[in-house]
């Protein structure tokens, strides 16, 4: 069955029970956990449901405008930092084919939804943490160090 469309069997079942909007969706998202549909869509497809009495009755709105691509946000930056955290000199085909999201998509989950920008070759966070600042000041004054005392030899 297609996954789109179990939520809103669900949704009709319980409207028929005579559930509220509010329990449906806590339980949807008891079921489904982050990935069940959103409160706003639970109770426009109760409202649906409600006045059509029948699941069959009601049918999606054809639309015009280009399909969204779904980037699960959240899920998906929090991997997608702990695979940068790792390795940062990244390029967008290597995440595209990671993650199995298109490239086209990568460059905003990056900058707007994580806060990082392009420094050079490098993905680094806009705002480092005081701790992250310390390592990597101390990490170049060893480089200079090292690098100073190759010099002199």
């Amino acid at each position: 069955m297609n996954r789109l469309l179990e939520p809103r069997w669900a949704i009709d079942f319980y409207v028929k029970l005579g559930k509220t909007g509010k329990e449906i969706h806590a339980m949807l998202k008891a079921a489904d956990g982050d990935n069940a549909m959103c409160r706003p869509d639970v109770f426009e497809w109760r409202k649906l449901f409600r006045e059509c009495k029948s699941y069959e009755d009601v049918e999606d709105a054809e639309r015009s405008e280009r399909p969204s691509t779904s980037t699960r946000d959240k899920s998906l930056a929090r991997d997608l930092q702990a695979w940068l955290d790792r390795d940062n000199l990244l390029n967008a085909t290597m995440v595209s084919n990671e993650f199995g999201i298109p490239t086209s998509d990568i460059r905003p989950l990056v900058t707007e939804c994580m806060g990082m920008r392009k420094v050079c070759a490098k993905l680094v966070p806009r705002l480092l943490s005081d701790e992250k600042k310390n390592t990597r000041t101390l990490t170049y004054q060893e480089l200079l160090d090292h690098a100073s005392a190759t010099l002199q030899t």
